[in-house]
Order: structure tokens, then sequence, then C-alpha cells
């Protein structure tokens, strides 16, 4: 009986909820080809930057060694 109420219980809270919906993500590439993406939230004036690099031995290229190092002490450095 108890399983019961709170699967009912379960899936009005179900029913009742509704989805949250996302502002628009806009992208775009530089002619250097890093990605810039702007994702607006309400009316809040301010910025957050990210910066994805790729490292690592399966991702470097001839030329482009080192780079797992400099992001290992920059992620330590805080």
């Amino acid at each position: 009986m108890k399983k019961l109420i709170l699967f009912i219980t379960a899936v009005f809270i179900c029913l009742s909820v509704k989805a949250q919906q996302l502002p628009e993500l806009e992208t775009f590439t530089l002619k250097n080809g890093l990605k810039i993406y702007f994702l607006k939230y309400g009316k809040i004036e301010a910025i957050t930057v990210f910066v994805v690099v790729n490292s690592g031995k399966k991702n470097e290229t001839p030329g482009q060694q080192g780079y797992n190092g400099l992001v290992a002490n920059l992620v330590f450095a805080g």
C-alpha cells in the first residue's frame, strides 16, 4: 500500500513539473579557428570566460608538444 501511495505521489509530481526553457545559444568562429559561444542569462550584465584546451598525448600533434605540461601547471595554479 505504501508503494502505491508513493508511486501515485511521484506521478503527480512528475506531471505538475514544467520543463525549463533553455536560453538561445549564439555560436561563431573567429578567423583563427577559435569558437565563441554566447549564452544570455536574463538581464544580468556579467561575463564568464572559459578556455578549453584539448591537451594530452592523444591530442598533441607535431609542433604542439608541451601543451600538456602548460595546462597542468595552469590547473594547479588555479
